[in-house]
């Protein structure tokens, strides 16, 4: 048989990464234009001032996109706190599923990669993706079930708020972190060794970029508060 030169090679391997990275960006877009739509409908859409009559109840089926008229001043009800309760789970639900997506869709197409890529820097992208798919995955579920475990809960207002502000500093944390997964990444991508190396580097960017921006969108989805 005759054997491919190294031009031949060389040529279909920057091929096979062309479209390695083509897919990996239309992956990454259609993730990020999800948990865009996510936030957008945990957003509050309108903001109401201060109340001076009695205390407003957000609707269970859209409580992610009303907000509740506080009376300053003065203690919030039990109406008021299923309110903020209703609010707070609606969009850590909201946020909660979007990360489930990209998990799933992450384990897929790393184990597609890894089990069907002719080339170690595609396998390398393939194995980043299904592990950090899997570590999302989990972290996930763990999200949604407690949030489905606190469904009915009576608890004053300032726990609800409490919980609200817990989460978005954790948001910001891991926004912060995610900073250092794309630029150690990138390092790796840019000066390993070899295709390995360079490929888990190329997946550690891809994975912590769509961190990076739904961290951020996390943290200002949680930031907005449900009265204002």
């Amino acid at each position: 048989m005759r054997r491919a030169g190294p031009r031949t090679r060389t040529t279909g391997t920057v091929r096979g990464r062309s479209q390695t990275w083509l897919s990996a960006l239309g992956f990454v877009a259609t993730a990020l234009v999800g948990t865009g739509s996510a936030w957008a409908q945990a957003r509050p859409t309108e903001d109401v001032g201060p109340s001076e009559g009695p205390p407003a109840t957000a609707p269970d089926n859209d409580s992610a996109t009303k907000t509740i008229p506080i009376p300053r001043g003065q203690d919030a009800t039990r109406e008021h706190a299923d309110a903020l309760r209703d609010a707070y789970l609606a969009r850590s639900r909201g946020l909660g599923g979007a990360l489930a997506g990209w998990a799933a869709a992450s384990m897929v197409l790393g184990a597609t990669q890894w089990a069907t890529a002719d080339d170690a820097f595609t396998r390398g992208i393939g194995i980043q993706n299904l592990a950090w798919g899997s570590i999302d995955g989990v972290l996930a579920t763990i999200g949604l079930a407690s949030s489905i475990g606190e469904d009915g809960v009576a608890a004053p207002a300032a726990d609800w708020e409490g919980k609200r502000q817990t989460l978005e500093t954790i948001y910001w944390v891991n926004f912060g972190l995610d900073v250092a997964y794309v630029t150690t990444g990138a390092l790796l991508w840019g000066l390993g060794g070899n295709d390995d190396v360079r490929g888990a580097g190329a997946g550690v960017v891809l994975q912590g970029s769509f961190l990076f921006a739904y961290d951020f969108v996390g943290a200002m989805t949680m930031r907005l508060t449900p009265y204002e």
